[in-house]
């Protein structure tokens, strides 16, 4: 068949029964009739369509000097391909939208997303399922990854820093994971209304790993594998409690399976109670006084009780006060108000009384004349009964 070329619509033949044009007659044009083909027809000249243009089954709509856009449909899908460049749609009406819809499952179409003209942005009406392995990638070179391999599930950042970041006034960001009894539960919790991280499950560390405090790690807490450790290394190490006539407790092992305070800090009564004996190395000294001025110490060989530096005097002070032997054995007494008592091996010598000394087993002096005349000379003492006398 020879190439056609149709002139203007210019109405000369009407021809009612024409299934299709192929030609035309003579110097006659031909205009179809369009109730002829139930409204599908093609104005030849390039003009404005009117009415349904069908294609076949596996006839191709192609578009292009080399039919690089071809659209069809098998009978079972529609494609449109593109074999050449980019393919692109577009459209030009201000603030208009490209809407992809598709079947809603209940017999109707729903939009699954469009291309948001107004607001510029993607908008996804329904959810949005990346299979296995493959990568929702964010950045010009896809340096933000989030997958799932089929059995774990990632977020990979490969360029600068990774920020979640809720904006949200007094909002918090939390992060939750299985509570071993098929539900879900809440570990850590970025609390944006209390400004405070809170931690709502056991954390663990392992050994040799380091809880840091300060901007320079400046206090660490950490678990070397045989022992725990609390290291200061810049200032003071403050360790307070501040409720109420509250304690801080130290314990330890008992020797039995269990634990025991050895010591504490008594905020009710405002003193140190030490539970468990105290031992001193030997030279270690219990220094007493802002200026070192009374010490205790064992220096190996003997005991001290020092206060050769201290301001004042050393006073010991009780209502009874005894001095005994290692095996329990009296070697001196004093008692508020009463005598002073010396003994040797465990036996009265010498006491006090309220009008002088009393001895026991020392050479004695009837009187002050037989005092005299033994040869004591003023100042010495001599007996008289039980007490004992200076001569004078």
């Amino acid at each position: 068949m020879a190439n056609i070329k149709f002139s203007a619509f210019t109405q000369k033949v009407a021809s009612a029964d024409v299934d299709f044009l192929v030609g035309y007659t003579g110097g006659d044009n031909v205009r179809i009739t369009p109730s002829v083909f139930d409204d599908r027809y093609l104005p030849l000249a390039g003009g404005t369509m009117t009415g349904d243009l069908r294609l076949n089954d596996g006839i191709e709509l192609e578009l292009g000097n080399d039919a690089d856009i071809r659209m069809y449909h098998d009978d079972s899908n529609g494609y449109i391909n593109s074999f050449k460049g980019d393919l692109y749609i577009r459209t030009f009406d201000n603030d208009k939208d490209i809407i992809f819809q598709s079947d809603n499952g209940s017999g109707g179409t729903a939009t699954y997303f469009y291309l948001d003209g107004s607001n510029s942005y993607t908008n996804f009406q329904l959810n949005a399922r990346w299979v296995d392995n493959a990568r929702a990638q964010f950045g010009n070179s896809g340096d933000f990854n989030i997958r799932h391999n089929g059995v774990d599930s990632y977020f990979e950042n490969e360029t600068g820093d990774l920020n979640i970041i809720n904006k949200a006034n007094d909002k918090d960001i939390i992060f939750q994971s299985d509570n071993g009894s098929g539900g879900t539960a809440t570990y850590i919790e970025v609390d944006g209304t209390n400004v405070r991280t809170k931690f709502s499950k056991n954390t663990i560390h392992t050994d040799n790993i380091k809880a840091n405090f300060g901007s320079g790690s400046d206090l660490q807490l950490y678990h070397t594998g045989t022992k725990s450790l609390i290291v200061n290394v810049n200032g003071d190490l403050d360790i307070q409690n501040q409720a109420d006539d509250g304690d801080i407790l130290f314990k330890s092992d008992d020797g039995g399976g269990g634990t025991t305070e050895y010591f504490r800090l008594d905020g009710g009564i405002v003193r140190n109670v030490f539970s468990k004996n105290v031992g001193l190395e030997d030279n270690i000294k219990l220094i007493i006084g802002s200026g070192n001025d009374l010490q205790i110490y064992h220096d190996g060989s003997n005991s001290f009780i020092s206060d050769i530096t201290g301001t004042g005097d050393l006073k010991i002070q009780s209502n009874r006060l005894w001095f005994q032997s290692s095996t329990g054995e009296a070697m001196g007494r004093f008692t508020e108000n009463g005598s002073a008592e010396l003994y040797y091996d465990n036996a009265l010598r010498l006491s006090t009384t309220n009008t002088g000394v009393k001895i026991t087993g020392v050479n004695q002096y009837a009187d002050n004349a037989a005092a005299l005349a033994g040869g004591l000379t003023v100042g010495d003492v001599y007996r008289t009964g039980d007490l004992l006398k200076i001569v004078n």
